[in-house]
């Protein structure tokens, strides 16, 4: 496969890292992160041997922090700038590249679905016309639309196909981001390819469906920090909506994930996110820390060829459709 970047071939391609604009609420309330610039990423890029990544705004202040009233006041603020949602963090992100570093990121630009889609479209297709954009990230939990809402959607579906845009969402365990739901859309336009992130939460109705599907990927971003948060769901799950996996042994997820999804897995950090500060109540301070080279270990414990997928033909596949 070849692009602007040359030869991608044995690259080693982090699917999911965030780079531009700010997390207002975080940088308000103490939390982290709250940025983070090329420079930082691509100096843990090139300590860990990642060739390339996928990378993406902060998610700015639509955010699901409702409690947070500081950061609602802002955003009325800001947006009385914007043109249209995100475009301020799109913007950045897109020109920090194109000065530090427009060889080694594949950017998603962020979209809202709740909000001005037709501007958002007007605004992206002019900003592809001075930067290369590789695909689209939702955040479809915080703008509270389900994805499936949108296989209706003329303007929306047109607009991926005419760019040939992927789709990188983020998943949660319930509410418009559940994969359950981001599987409907998958189905309706297979000529569209989707990454599910963060492994789809591990839900066994949503991964059971996605094997079947062709143009549906799945990144197990932050690999560490998800097996952590799994393994105490687990204990609670009474119903078994979670996949039955030794999450204290984290290479034993991951090795269970590479032969159940050979063409699927793709290894991404969700670079800063593997480290997070953050007040659940406005008192109490949650902490979980992990760093960016103790996943890559992992991964050079698998054997060669699958690691070779995971890091760099299952990417590759995503970003450019199967060969």
């Amino acid at each position: 496969m070849k692009d602007a970047f040359g030869q991608l071939e044995n690259t080693f391609i982090d699917a999911h890292t965030h780079i531009g604009g700010v997390s207002y609420t975080n940088m308000l309330l103490g939390g982290y992160p709250y940025s983070q610039s090329v420079n930082e990423l691509l100096k843990e890029m090139n300590t860990n041997g990642i060739s390339h990544a996928i990378t993406t705004p902060f998610p700015v202040f639509y955010g699901h922090r409702k409690e947070v009233l500081v950061d609602e006041a802002l955003a009325q603020v800001l947006l009385q700038y914007e043109k249209s949602p995100y475009c301020f963090a799109n913007r950045m992100m897109l020109e920090e590249i194109k000065i530090f570093g427009e060889r080694r990121f594949f950017p998603f630009v962020l979209m809202a679905l709740n909000k001005d889609l037709e501007k958002q479209i007007e605004y992206i297709s002019k900003l592809s016309e001075k930067y290369k954009i590789y695909g689209v990230k939702l955040y479809t939990v915080y703008d509270n639309v389900c994805l499936s809402e949108m296989i209706n959607s003329h303007i929306f579906t047109q607009f991926l196909k005419r760019y040939k845009y992927p789709i990188m969402i983020h998943s949660s365990f319930d509410g418009a981001g559940d994969a359950n739901d981001i599987v409907k859309f998958a189905e309706a336009y297979p000529e569209i390819n989707i990454n599910i992130a963060h492994m789809a939460r591990f839900k066994k109705k949503s991964l059971k469906e996605i094997k079947k599907l062709s143009n549906v990927y799945l990144d197990f971003s932050p690999f560490l920090m998800l097996c952590e948060f799994m393994k105490n769901i687990k204990k609670d799950d009474g119903n078994g909506l979670f996949c039955d996996l030794n999450y204290g042994d984290p290479f034993d997820v991951l090795c269970y994930i590479t032969e159940e999804f050979p063409q699927k897995i793709m290894y991404g950090s969700d670079a800063p996110f593997y480290t997070v500060f953050e007040y659940s109540d406005m008192k109490s301070k949650e902490e979980t820390r992990f760093v960016y080279k103790d996943t890559v270990k992992l991964l050079y414990k698998l054997p060669e060829n699958i690691r070779e997928r995971v890091v760099s033909k299952n990417v590759i596949d995503f970003l450019f459709g199967k060969k």
